[in-house]
């Protein structure tokens, strides 16, 4: 937030105010409270009402990468209400930049973005990454096709850093594409060049989180979080998307803190509680996973989710009359494969049904939201096949994270805090997989196409 020039004009006693009085609440209901203010000239009413639109805009648009423009932005009733702000606001440009890209008349967008970009004193440093981000990219996305290289235009007028410019040339290919591999394509060269880039780094580990490479998006998002910056997802969608991929990978610990950590800053976060209850459900705690379902079905959240994994806990607890008697009081039906595995284990006397993951996972009832809606709509076009190399670095990085011995060793991938060896990133290009010795002490440091890592005996695949 204090990126933002316009907070620029708002002392801390304005903040605070405004945190305990009116943040989180609609703003629809704030607005008559500020109106009130401003018509008795209080000195606070413009302020708060900056941060009200503030406020508003960050839950507009913060939480996705990417608008779906074939649906619309805001409904009437919203863009009535950011009208009448910008008028009582008259010198906002940001505002009057985003309603007119979601009315899209790009001319007028461009026109207002460029007025909020000019700098308030002509002495003032450069645009900085995280000015670009706040002002532009997580307000403006994909606003329309050429979007960032008509932005890169500013910059003739208006001092930016060249981090700034460099974006502006990747973000309209990377917009360009639904396809994450070619996501991928179009920021490894700016990553190359900018490896502590929070925007390139979220956008990248996202692109890898949407095609399922979940080590290398925790290494991304470590990445972006070492910087104490955020771009475009709240720090809780991160976590989230960090605990998926912890699980994914199978390291239910690191996935248990991250959805900890996620519902310590936002309770009420969807998908998140059921998905903690199920990763304790994995490490077989299942007094507390059982606490966690109880607790989804009575604040009603992933109930469907909930509902088969309390069930499914009962069951290996082998308290195979508890799960009967749940099946005839839940509050949904339970999945029939579970009723199936009660049933049989009732007859025997015994429960035999204790079950792998991906028995689980198969009948899609013990995940809530492991998919995002990008995933679901970024799959591969019937008939699109990908390419045998990529497989192969499929194959091998799954046997390695299996514990499978590859060409004879068993390995593991390189791993460090930011770094994962799948396309690692070197000066001169990448390697397509970077592990190491599982089982060989720590060695003279070992240089990799000019990148030394220390400690360690390295193993580079060439594919």
């Amino acid at each position: 937030m204090d990126q933002n020039k316009k907070t620029e004009r708002i002392d801390d006693e304005q903040f605070n105010i405004f945190d305990e009085r009116y943040s989180g609440r609609p703003p629809c209901d704030v607005e008559p409270e500020i109106d009130v203010l401003e018509a008795k000239k209080d000195p606070n009413a413009h302020a708060f009402r900056e941060l009200m639109m503030y406020e508003a805009l960050a839950n507009w648009t913060i939480g996705f990468y990417k608008y779906d423009f074939r649906l619309p932005l805001l409904d009437d009733e919203t863009k009535n209400f950011l009208r009448r702000q910008i008028a009582k606001l008259p010198k906002d440009y940001d505002l009057a930049a985003f309603l007119a890209m979601v009315n899209r008349n790009r001319s007028k967008c461009l026109e207002y973005l460029k007025k909020a970009l000019l700098p308030l004193d002509p002495d003032v440093p450069p645009l900085t990454e995280n000015e670009f981000n706040t002002i532009v990219l997580t307000h403006f996305k994909n606003a329309f096709p050429g979007f960032y290289r008509s932005v890169k235009q500013f910059f003739n007028d208006i001092p930016a850093e060249q981090v700034v410019l460099n974006l502006c040339d990747v973000l309209d290919d990377f917009y360009a594409t639904d396809n994450p591999e070619e996501m991928v394509e179009c920021l490894l060269p700016f990553i190359r060049n900018y490896p502590e880039s929070v925007i390139g780094n979220v956008l990248l580990g996202y692109s890898y989180y949407i095609q399922k490479r979940y080590g290398n998006a925790i290494a991304c998002f470590e990445k972006a979080e070492l910087n104490n910056s955020w771009c475009m997802f709240w720090d809780t969608d991160l976590l989230y998307f960090e605990g998926v991929s912890y699980y994914a990978l199978r390291e239910f610990e690191s996935a248990i803190g991250c959805y900890e950590q996620a519902l310590a800053l936002e309770p009420g976060m969807p998908s998140t509680l059921n998905n903690l209850g199920y990763t304790y459900y994995r490490i077989r705690k299942y007094d507390r996973a059982l606490e966690i379902f109880r607790q989804c079905m009575d604040e009603k959240r992933d109930v469907k989710y909930a509902v088969n994994n309390y069930a499914r806990t009962l069951l290996a607890m082998k308290r195979i009359k508890d799960a009967a008697a749940f099946v005839k009081t839940a509050p949904l039906k339970v999945s029939p494969g579970i009723v199936r595995r009660i049933e049989k284990a009732s007859e025997r006397g015994i429960d035999s049904s204790e079950e792998s993951h991906d028995a689980c996972a198969d009948d899609d009832t013990s995940l809530a939201g492991d998919e995002s809606e990008e995933q679901k709509k970024i799959r591969p076009r019937n008939g699109e096949q990908f390419s045998n190399e990529k497989l192969l670095e499929d194959e091998l990085e799954a046997r390695i994270n299996s514990g499978v011995p590859v060409f004879g060793r068993q390995l593991k991938m390189y791993r460090r805090p930011g770094e994962y060896g799948r396309q690692y990133i070197i000066p001169i290009g990448r390697l397509d997989l970077l592990a190491e010795d599982a089982d060989t002490a720590a060695v003279a440091g070992v240089g990799v196409g000019g990148v030394q890592l220390a400690g360690v005996q390295v193993f580079v695949i060439g594919l």
